[in-house]
């Protein structure tokens, strides 16, 4: 069973990764400069910015911005479930 949640731990974390990369290609597609070296650090940033840009062009939140969290929310939701499961051994 901890397999299985590891593996779903892992397929969210690439659907972080995943997420991350096209928002911000999206943001330098608008010409707004992303600094790679500090990403964690800016990365709310350059998500309120994609989430605005987007935001004004269509009048919709982007479906990216959801699956975004939704993977963050997954990852940290599943993370707590391995650690209760292996304190509980």
């Amino acid at each position: 069973m901890f397999t299985v949640f590891l593996a779903l731990m892992i397929l969210f974390a690439g659907g972080y990764v995943v997420t991350t990369m096209l928002m911000m290609g999206q943001l330098q597609k608008r010409k707004i400069p992303i600094n790679w070296f500090l990403i964690r650090l800016y990365l709310p940033k350059y998500l309120h910015q994609y989430s605005q840009i987007i935001k004004q062009e269509t009048g919709k939140v982007p479906p990216l911005f959801y699956v975004w969290w939704g993977s963050l929310g997954g990852m940290a939701a599943l993370a707590i479930v391995v650690i209760v499961m292996k304190a509980l051994d």
